[in-house]
């Protein structure tokens, strides 16, 4: 079996745009009465999802990013990833997309979404 790609060799400092967004997972019935009954779907119910931005790096820092992605993606393998202001790396889903952006010569930009992997 392949490893999982570990993106904190990889990444970069995340940029003050990076947000992280928590997706709650309910299952929710409806009556005819009107009545709404929900529940969390699962043990992890509440999924954490970051909105990552890594702004003004070197070429080949973002080229170093954007190739442990496709490494994961090509090997069908989880990324290891520590969020910031936490301790404990975490396995996240390869992204279905991501962006590169042009600044000027050698300084460019990457952002991505990553979601939690239970």
């Amino acid at each position: 079996a392949m490893s999982d790609v570990n993106l904190d060799t990889t990444l970069l400092d995340v940029s003050y745009e990076s947000e992280k967004q928590t997706e709650a997972r309910i299952i929710e019935q409806e009556f005819d009465d009107g009545y709404v009954q929900d529940a969390p779907a699962g043990i992890n119910a509440a999924v954490p999802v970051w909105s990552l931005s890594f702004v003004n790096h070197t070429t080949a820092e973002v080229d170093a990013v954007e190739s442990a992605l496709e490494s994961a993606l090509s090997s069908g393998v989880r990324l290891l990833w520590t969020p910031p202001n936490t301790v404990t790396q975490l396995k996240w889903r390869v992204p279905k997309s991501w962006s590169r952006k042009f600044h000027t010569h050698n300084v460019e930009s990457l952002s991505f979404v990553l979601r939690r992997a239970f």
